[in-house]
């Protein structure tokens, strides 16, 4: 498997082999430098020199460590391409090493290549085995060699062992395997794992050599008090080694008569530690006495077994948070998408009720009673879900929609569950929803099946706002905007020019205007201005936002064509889109639709996107602005910084201009983290080449603080108040 680790996390993984290992182990690179990420402290006394002082002179590069004896590096560098050539698993080479002292030492590398690559590098471990003896001594040649060769035979070994553990994420793929690597070793009888809670430990995996008989089924169910002699060393992460169990009659006498009548004579266990926890150890029987007292191997597999039983666990929380929504515990959007396609694929479909239900007013309530109390409600709606449909499968699709799916219902059943979960919203205090649902036996119909349930369910909502204008927790400032709940009236109105676009100018620090944004006002049937903040939530809700989205896009798309015949000077000019328009599949090809009727250039249309949003997904986000700009669209990332700010767009999005939101910019002259993130920011959009609006400048002090960071403009009430057209033109574009 490849792995892709930092640096320091790679460093504190293998620290334990720092103190566990008796040779001298490095890992490297596979560069041109043979880039040391990590060596244990061996590695370093054979130079001679201290960690720090490596690092220092030679800043982890073997090839400057041999800068004065270049034909002993090379020699190592033809080893390792030979290696690669004959498509070896490693290589093995001896030279001179250098040492900090002048001297010099016989030092045979065995470097094993793996699979592990790190920022798209190639990885391979190497040990070190000081050879000087051997050429120095004949008379002790066999015994170092053989003694060479088990060493190497062990470090070998556990490095096959941990190569399997990252391979895999179950360690039951991966622990009858390395058992039988740790036994055949160490010569033992048997070796084992066992897993502890408060007051149990049970074995749950073993290796036996041949002719000795298992011992898993009596090894269950153990009363952890018969690790008493050692739990307190155990807690710590030592080893425990004990030569004859004899010595444990005296004063541990049911630990012992528990050790001999399994037959075990002598053992060793080294623990499993995760999150400062011990969950179990490993260990060995009656193991070749001169194997016994050496546990680096069992101590190293220990450690990463810890590693990989966390890393297991975090697999385990990703793929749970893949498919559930960590707010309700219900599934997620990813989840109903993988089970409305296996539907369609089913062979044994007989029937299905599809339940839309979405939380009337919750962005109201999250304004006016807070986050907390909203997630409150939204836990409620889910509860009430599960109690009126305890078969189905309950779905959250974004902020305030939820999707109950039952399989195998029949139509009177889940009408008469339908009932009752409006039941349960009239009764609820909080929770108000609007409910759509549909029933169908036709598998090739599911999709446009469960549309109508969608559009059921608003229709639902637009009927409570409009049999209900005061009954909402957080009424509307304006009741006019109540008829917007029907399509007509909404069209009617846009129709008669009730709704006017204005637009507020972007200008840089020579105040020459650089863009403009455009801005919905709404003139109710007395002449009054009504300010988007009054009725955008509401179209929200409805679901009829688009309307007035396109209607300012084609209102835009109009003005630039007649500023371009007029000679007028052109800006570009952003328009903002709700995330219930961009999220209509055919978004995109409405957007092309009306553009096509002006005579306009796309650079002067920039799509902006508020990317506060707690409904959107990342995966979503990102998609979405990829067909904006392959369109030939701008895109503007608006109110950035305010909440749910997301770095991961720098990366993966193609941007244009990243606005800075106003609550950044309310005490920049006092608050020295905010001049210090835009100033970050400023760095980060210009290395990208994207623009740096800075939203909401009211004051000069404001304007020349965010000249000094390097914005490249600036929108707020100190340039100009949002302008009707006419005005607009009058002031900056002639």
């Amino acid at each position: 498997m490849e792995n892709s680790l930092n640096l320091s996390t790679i460093s504190n993984e293998y620290n334990m082999l720092m103190t566990s290992l008796h040779i001298s182990v490095s890992k490297h690179l596979l560069n041109d430098d043979f880039q040391v990420i990590w060596a244990n402290r061996f590695f370093y006394d054979k130079t001679g020199y201290t960690k720090e002082e490596y690092d220092q002179n030679f800043h982890g590069s073997v090839r400057l460590y041999f800068s004065n004896a270049p034909e002993e590096y090379n020699s190592i560098v033809k080893a390792v391409k030979d290696a690669l050539t004959a498509n070896h698993g490693g290589y093995d080479a001896v030279c001179k090493m250098p040492r900090k002292d002048g001297s010099s030492i016989w030092i045979r590398f065995i470097g094993t290549f793996t699979d592990e690559v790190i920022d798209g590098v190639p990885v391979i471990y190497v040990v070190y085995t000081d050879v000087d003896d051997l050429v120095n001594a004949r008379t002790k040649a066999e015994e170092e060699h053989r003694k060479s060769q088990n060493i190497l035979r062990k470090e070998i070994q556990t490095m096959e062992c941990l190569k399997r553990m990252y391979g895999c994420m179950d360690k039951a793929e991966y622990m009858d395997d390395i058992l039988c690597i740790i036994g055949t070793f160490l010569e033992a009888e048997r070796a084992y794992m066992f897993d502890i809670n408060e007051t149990e430990m049970n074995c749950i995996f073993e290796w036996c050599r041949e002719g000795i008989d298992p011992q898993m089924d009596y090894c269950q169910y153990m009363d952890i008090k018969l690790l008493e002699p050692w739990f307190e060393e155990f807690c710590m992460g030592k080893n425990i080694v004990i030569p004859n169990v004899d010595a444990l009659k005296e004063n541990n006498s049911h630990t012992f008569e528990v050790l001999y009548a399994q037959g075990i004579h002598s053992m060793v266990l080294s623990p499993i530690i995760t999150h400062d926890q011990l969950i179990g150890f490993i260990g060995a029987d009656n193991s070749n006495v001169e194997f016994l007292m050496n546990t680096s191997m069992l101590e190293t597999l220990s450690y990463f077994i810890g590693i990989s039983v966390e890393k297991s666990e975090l697999n385990e929380k990703l793929i749970y948070n893949s498919f559930y929504d960590e707010l309700t515990g219900s599934f997620n959007r990813n989840k109903y998408l993988q089970d409305i396609e296996n539907l369609c694929q089913s062979v044994s479909f007989t029937s299905i009720g599809a339940v839309y239900m979405d939380i009337n007013g919750l962005k109201d309530i999250n304004d006016h009673m807070g986050h907390k109390f909203g997630d409150q409600i939204l836990i409620e709606g889910v509860e009430m879900l599960k109690k009126a449909f305890p078969t189905g499968n309950i779905y959250r699709l974004g902020g305030d929609e939820f999707v109950v799916l039952i399989s195998g219902i029949g139509q009177d059943a889940l009408e008469d569950q339908v009932v009752n979960l409006k039941h349960y919203i009239l009764l609820s205090t909080n929770c108000k929803g609007a409910v759509g649902y549909i029933w169908t036996d036709q598998v090739n119909d599911i999709d446009s099946k469960i549309s109508e349930a969608d559009e059921l369910m608003y229709k639902d909502k637009r009927d409570f706002y409009r049999k209900n204008p005061t009954s909402n927790r957080y009424r509307f400032h304006n009741d006019s905007i109540l008829q917007f709940s029907e399509k007509n009236k909404l069209e009617e109105e846009i129709a008669n020019g009730n709704f006017e676009v204005y637009l507020q100018p972007k200008v840089d620090f020579h105040r020459h205007i650089i863009g403009g944004e455009a801005l919905i006002r709404y003139h109710d049937h007395e002449g009054k201005l009504i300010m988007p903040n009054e009725f955008i939530s509401f179209l929200e809700n409805t679901r009829s936002i688009h309307h007035i989205d396109f209607f300012v896009f084609e209102t835009i798309c109009k003005l630039l064509e007649k500023w371009k015949k007029e000679n007028l000077l052109l800006k570009p000019v952003s328009v903002n889109f709700s995330r219930y328009t961009l999220r209509i599949p055919e978004y995109i090809d409405m957007l092309n639709t009306i553009w096509e009727r002006y005579d306009v250039d796309k650079s002067l249309l920039e799509i902006e996107i508020i990317e506060n949003d707690e409904n959107y997904d990342n995966e979503f986000l990102i998609s979405i602005i990829d067909k904006i700009k392959k369109a030939g669209f701008a895109i503007s990332i608006d109110d950035f910084g305010s909440r749910y700010s997301n770095m991961a767009l720098f990366i993966n999005a193609d941007l244009d201009t990243l606005k800075v939101d106003k609550r950044l910019m309310d005490d920049i002259d006092k608050n020295e983290r905010s001049r210090m993130l835009i100033t970050s920011l400023v760095q980060i959009c210009h290395n990208l080449h994207m623009r740096l609006i800075a939203e909401g400048v009211e004051n000069e002090c404001q304007f020349s603080m965010l000249q000094e960071l390097g914005c490249d403009g600036v929108q707020g009430f100190l340039i100009s108040r949002p302008l009707r057209i006419e005005q607009y033109e009058n002031l900056f574009l002639k």
